[in-house]
């Protein structure tokens, strides 16, 4: 049951190779993917031609509002012999972590649904006081004020007799502007810490959400997303690439990674040169750091 379990994922490479690489493709170079990832990604890019992702979910996604996708592929050998491999992509599918016949994500679900949640409560709950502060009854009637105060600033300006003291009624109406714009400042300066405050909540959210990522690599050494990166923050979306989300897999179930690719598939991101069935190297952003950690303890070309 157990080894089933590992490999219900695999798609079996028929017929097997008869000689397998010693070390793992370098996937920063860029350059042509191994012959064996390429020969998975090509199977994989005849199902994405043909329509399909995966069962009831179409192609179609991939050219609408959310756009294209990196897709992964990383051929493994099992633990008896066979050669086959994982397929994955980068982030979510149609808001989706878990689509049929793809690795699943990193990191620890118990813990990201809760965190979530708590996440959620409390950036939802800041949002909730910006909007019941910009709803009082005193800012709406300070704002009212303000239109009525220059609607009949301008109406005199109109209207003013020229044998009346045109310095003194332009004082008298900067005074009436002063007095309103002190009160309507001090609003702001409430609203303007409330928006301050949301945002820490938020990132307190985001750096508990960075420790529902937790790594471990060949050597069985284990770290958090959070600490990997320290001190600075992980850029977003760390450790669900395509590439990360394989490798890990494969750790997790103790296959071992043979080759590695990853190719564009769907509509082209705004100001970004994809194209669709071309493969490019793992990104420098996110995976630079992780992926060397990853794969600490497994053969990996120079």
């Amino acid at each position: 049951m157990e080894a089933a379990r590992n490999t219900s994922l695999l798609t079996w490479l028929l017929p097997q190779p008869v000689e397998l690489p010693a070390a793992l493709n370098n996937s920063f170079r860029e350059s042509a993917p191994p012959p064996l990832a390429e020969l998975a990604a090509k199977e994989l890019m005849m199902t994405l031609s043909a329509g399909e992702i995966a069962p009831g979910l179409p192609t179609q996604v991939l050219y609408g509002a959310e756009g294209g996708k990196m897709f992964g592929v990383l051929v493994v050998e099992a633990q008896d012999g066979r050669v086959g491999f994982l397929k994955s992509f980068s982030g979510q599918l149609e808001r989706r972590w878990d689509v049929e016949g793809f690795v699943p994500p990193a990191f620890d679900r118990l813990q990201r649904k809760a965190t979530d949640l708590r996440g959620e409560t409390a950036v939802r709950g800041m949002t909730a006081r910006v909007i019941a502060a910009k709803a009082s009854p005193e800012w709406l009637a300070l704002r009212a004020e303000k239109g009525r105060l220059e609607a009949r600033h301008a109406e005199e300006v109109r209207t003013l007799d020229l044998r009346h003291d045109a310095r003194r009624e332009k004082a008298r109406r900067q005074l009436e502007r002063a007095a309103l714009r002190k009160e309507l400042h001090r609003f702001e300066r409430r609203f303007q810490a409330l928006k301050r405050l949301r945002r820490c909540v938020s990132r307190v959210a985001s750096w508990e959400l960075y420790d529902t990522y937790a790594f471990e690599n060949a050597f069985g050494q284990k770290v958090s997303l959070r600490a990997l990166f320290a001190p600075k923050a992980p850029p977003s979306g760390t450790g669900d690439c395509a590439a990360p989300k394989l490798l890990i897999h494969a750790q997790r179930q103790s296959l071992r990674p043979l080759a590695l690719a990853e190719f564009w598939w769907g509509a082209p991101p705004r100001g970004e040169g994809r194209a669709e069935g071309t493969f490019y190297p793992a990104c420098r952003e996110k995976c630079g750091t992780l992926l060397p950690f990853l794969l600490e303890g497994t053969a990996v070309d120079p």
